[in-house]
């Protein structure tokens, strides 16, 4: 697969009086690591739910967690959101959190 210009860094070339874009290394790297991710979990995801016939949210949950997508915090009290889900279970519970750098992805359909 390609790799897509997705982190870089600007650096002048002076022999060609023009800037262009560096990937790094690491961010490739970094990159391939979260796309490998997503797609095992695409794939664990498409066939559990044709081979078994039915996925619950638990299941996507282990299977987030497996792939390294979603995290499990403890909890004592409710969350900083104002939407905590768990706070109908009561508590203590253990939350099924996703992982910030994925929320913080800029998604383009």
């Amino acid at each position: 697969m390609d790799r897509a210009p997705r982190h870089q860094a600007m650096v002048d070339f002076p022999q060609y009086k023009k800037r262009e874009y560096v990937v790094l290394e690491e961010d490739h790297i970094k990159v391939e690591t979260e796309r490998d991710a997503l797609l095992a979990f695409a794939l664990e995801v498409m066939r559990n739910g044709i081979e078994a016939g039915a996925l619950d949210g638990c299941d996507i949950q282990d299977m987030a967690v497996k792939h390294g997508l979603m995290t499990i915090e403890d909890r004592e009290d409710r969350c900083s959101d104002e939407t905590c889900a768990c706070a109908e279970y009561g508590f203590p519970a253990q939350c099924y959190r996703i992982k910030p750098e994925l929320l913080a992805q800029e998604v383009k359909p």
